[in-house]
């Protein structure tokens, strides 16, 4: 299995249910087309089980649905307003945007603003940093893949600690998005 390990997704299953089959399933070569680089597969894996949706009525994991160029403009364009070449604040934007080299790559947003990033350094996307940008300007970055990531979450075992403290729920499930 490509980007997830069986027991990955043994407990993500046990956490969030069984990945909806139903869920809409877009092509991902848009979105790499337009980022000109590959997306993690732990990423890529979850969304295309998954779908694109929200965690807990918190986190919204974006994904493509029908895999059009103009979808990946819409689900990747700039953040924030940043633009390429624009001049950056360091002490308030610390990592630069893609495509700059090393720049951030949005996968998630929360209901309170904030933003979800993976670090894209290295050639390896496998291997990219998670940060997490809170609505009250701070930053959290860590290491490991996106499954990791989302599986240390929802256990509790390492997130930032700015987040909401009801997040995720106990029993935490996953709404994706439907194709009607």
């Amino acid at each position: 299995m490509t980007g997830m390990t069986e027991a990955e997704l043994d407990r993500l299953s046990a956490l969030l249910g069984p990945p909806d089959r139903q869920s809409p399933q877009g092509s991902w070569d848009a979105a790499e087309s337009y980022l000109g680089v590959r997306l993690p597969s732990g990423y890529r894996t979850f969304v295309d089980r998954w779908g694109p949706g929200t965690l807990d009525g918190f986190l919204t994991v974006f994904g493509p649905v029908d895999g059009t160029p103009e979808e990946a403009r819409a689900l990747w364009g700039p953040w924030y307003g940043w633009r390429p070449g624009q001049e950056r604040n360091p002490d308030f934007d610390p990592f630069p945007y893609h495509p700059e080299p090393g720049g951030l790559i949005g996968w998630g947003a929360d209901k309170y603003g904030g933003a979800w990033f993976f670090l894209a350094q290295g050639p390896d996307p496998d291997r990219w940093p998670i940060a997490v940008f809170s609505d009250t300007g701070q930053w959290y970055a860590t290491r490991g893949s996106f499954p990791e990531f989302l599986l240390r979450c929802l256990e509790r075992r390492d997130y930032p600690l700015f987040l909401d403290i009801t997040w995720p729920h106990p029993q935490p499930r996953y709404r994706p998005y439907r194709a009607d």
